[in-house]
């Protein structure tokens, strides 16, 4: 029980289509949030004690996360729009915490937050979405609420050029790895397409298996070779295709 959650939590698992990739990267943003939002919170007020930041709002923020989670296994609406849903959670944090910046007067322990959060959001758009445009558009967001706060501060407590420079060396390293991650993607698409019209002309297949967690894979081409309909998951097992009368002798084998 406990596996499957963490699975379904994890982009990573096994062989997904693009969408379970990004409602679960969905699912594990808010995850993360829902703790670390809170956890930040008890931190602040426990090493900061001076510092304004509304507990009710992390309460919110933390309640959304978690009503938002909940949704992604019940709700159609919520997994339809999961790239537009994290996206906006995000965004929405980050201009908080810009909020919060500009309060305190561009506190260290709020500009040290203000850029783990934003890395974090951004390698996590760069899990959800396959092109560039949207992490760009996210990255170039935080860099206006970070030259805001550090150019409207009252008496900082931060040097706003470094707290300024440190946001955007970050954003330019996230968007690098981003452009990377995306490029190496396009590059197996290509090579699994071009594959898959092997297969169909030369009338081929093929199949993998994870010697870590035993689950196999199938190509189109091989589903195609044995005449079975082509499903996700775990392909059928090796008796669907023995005739009954041979099946008992599959165990000597």
């Amino acid at each position: 029980m406990a596996l499957s959650f963490f699975r379904a939590l994890d982009p990573f698992a096994g062989r997904i289509p693009p969408r379970a990739v990004v409602l679960r990267t969905l699912r594990l943003a808010l995850v993360l949030c829902a703790v670390l939002v809170g956890s930040f919170g008890v931190v602040y007020r426990l090493s900061v004690p001076g510092l304004f930041d509304p507990v009710w709002i992390r309460v919110l923020l933390t309640g959304t996360a978690l009503a938002m989670f909940a949704g992604t296994f019940t709700s159609p609406w919520v997994r339809r729009y999961a790239r537009v849903l994290l996206a906006a959670y995000l965004s929405v944090l980050l201009v908080w915490l810009g909020g919060l910046l500009i309060i305190n007067a561009l506190h260290p322990a709020l500009a040290l937050g203000y850029t783990f959060t934003m890395c974090g959001a951004g390698v996590l758009l760069g899990f959800a979405y396959n092109r560039t445009a949207p992490v760009t558009a996210y990255l170039a967001s935080a860099i206006a609420v970070a030259a805001g706060a550090a150019l409207t501060a009252v008496r900082p407590e931060t040097s706003p050029a470094v707290f300024l420079l440190c946001v955007v060396a970050t954003s330019v390293a996230l968007f690098l790895a981003s452009y990377a991650r995306i490029r190496v993607h396009s590059e197996r698409h290509a090579g699994e397409r071009m594959l898959r019209d092997a297969e169909r002309l030369g009338a081929m297949g093929s199949w993998t298996l994870d010697l870590g967690t035993r689950e196999q894979y199938w190509s189109s081409g091989l589903y195609r070779l044995v005449g079975a309909a082509q499903r996700r998951g775990t392909p059928p097992p090796i008796e669907a295709f023995v005739a009954p009368d041979y099946r008992p002798g599959l165990s000597e084998l």
